[in-house]
């Protein structure tokens, strides 16, 4: 019988390939979709930008999710099949790659970096009830209103928190100021989130003593500056992209400021190093990974198999690391659910993973879906990132 049925499809084929290419990949296309799902394999969709101007970041959690799939090849006894769709860096594509996804009937889907891409292709993810699990996504409305999805990276505001405890617990501050990007709703939390923390951790309503905005794209921060210098604060929070948060430390630095600058994961990259030069000396930063760092066995596991195909030299980003984390929560859900085809029972074993070993740290859902977990604090010394300590996550 099944004999019969393979050689049906395949006369049906030829005929419709006769009848002409479109018609025939639609048909493929469909004939994929509904056999690829069979009792022998699980897929899990990878929903990245994998072109356009994000493409670099999305392949770096598209790399960690396929290192993690090379080690831990099956699920249920099934193995598991990556199927990867490309929403090209923009939104209003997201929406296209996330259909396909759907439509090719993916078990749980994993990404997207970008938080917008995310937003809107978890609205889809939600109503076809597919669970999704984001990797470096922080914006907190992707997870808040959205009941499928979840996150292995910390949000936005927790950099905020882990700022201002950091710089009153561990380096003694008393005062701060706060250098915002105008235009950026994420810098202007963050810079919320870090006052709010600041001032109840100091009991004093006036130890923020400047808070001044500027401009994406100046290149000069003169006004800000002179503000900060008046001020004389003990730290300066600046929760901004790597060129412009750069560039204020150069000035700074040229101005005769001296406080301890504050930024956020954005600037564990080279272009903070180069926008910034000798003036990144001694910033200080929150972030997901440290290679150096083994916060559980599955670090030493993921550092292994990375520096084995990549080269003993190799030093893994945040994000693969991220990424290898997203596709074992993924793989723990399905086994915990026991079934691959049922998302609601996938999505509810997500809220109840606890304390999951992974690359970054144990993983814990809250209420959200947001990862409760360590975070590392670095520094910049002498042209590179260096670890400080490890931050219990503290979420209040």
């Amino acid at each position: 019988m099944k004999k019969a049925v393979i050689a049906a499809a395949l006369l049906l084929i030829v005929i419709m390939a006769s009848a002409g290419c479109a018609t025939y990949e639609n048909f493929a296309e469909e004939l994929d979709t509904q056999g690829q799902n069979d009792e022998d394999t699980v897929r899990i969709g990878i929903f990245e930008p994998l072109s356009g101007v994000d493409a670099e970041y999305g392949k770096l959690e598209k790399q960690g999710i396929e290192l993690a799939n090379e080690l831990y090849p099956t699920v249920l006894g099934k193995r598991v099949e990556l199927i990867s769709e490309d929403n090209k860096s923009d939104p209003d594509y997201s929406e296209v790659a996330a259909e396909k996804l759907i439509k090719k009937r993916a078990s749980i889907v994993l990404g997207s970096y970008g938080s917008s891409n995310s937003l809107i292709g978890g609205a889809l993810f939600e109503q076809a009830r597919i669970p999704a699990v984001g990797i470096t996504c922080t914006n907190p409305l992707v997870t808040s209103i959205n009941e499928y999805y979840f996150r292995v990276c910390f949000i936005d505001t927790f950099q905020g928190i882990a700022m201002a405890k950091h710089a009153i617990q561990h380096d003694g501050a008393l005062t701060a100021a706060i250098m915002e990007e105008n235009e950026s709703d994420y810098s202007k939390t963050l810079a919320q989130v870090f006052k709010e923390k600041f001032i109840e951790l100091t009991g004093n309503p006036d130890a923020i003593v400047s808070l001044t905005k500027y401009h994406k794209g100046d290149e000069s921060f003169t006004s800000q500056l002179n503000a900060v210098k008046s001020a004389a604060p003990d730290v300066v929070f600046v929760p901004g992209n790597p060129k412009e948060a750069g560039l204020i430390m150069k000035e700074a630095r040229e101005a005769g400021i001296k406080s301890e600058f504050l930024g956020i994961s954005d600037w564990e990259t080279d272009a903070f190093l180069e926008y910034a030069g000798s003036a990144a000396e001694g910033a200080t930063f929150v972030s997901p990974f440290d290679a150096d760092v083994a916060l559980t066995e599955q670090t030493e596991t993921f550092i292994a198999a990375y520096q084995q195909k990549f080269g003993r030299d190799a030093v893994p980003t945040k994000s693969e690391a991220l990424g290898f984390d997203a596709y074992i929560v993924a793989l723990e859900a399905i086994e915990k659910a026991g079934t691959t085809q049922n998302g609601d029972r996938i999505r509810t074993a997500l809220t109840e993973i606890r304390q999951l070993p992974g690359v970054t740290g144990e993983i814990t859902f809250d209420a959200n879906g947001d990862a409760i977990k360590p975070v590392v604090i670095k520094t910049i010394q002498n042209g590179e990132f260096v670890y400080i300590n490890t931050a219990v996550p503290v979420w209040e």
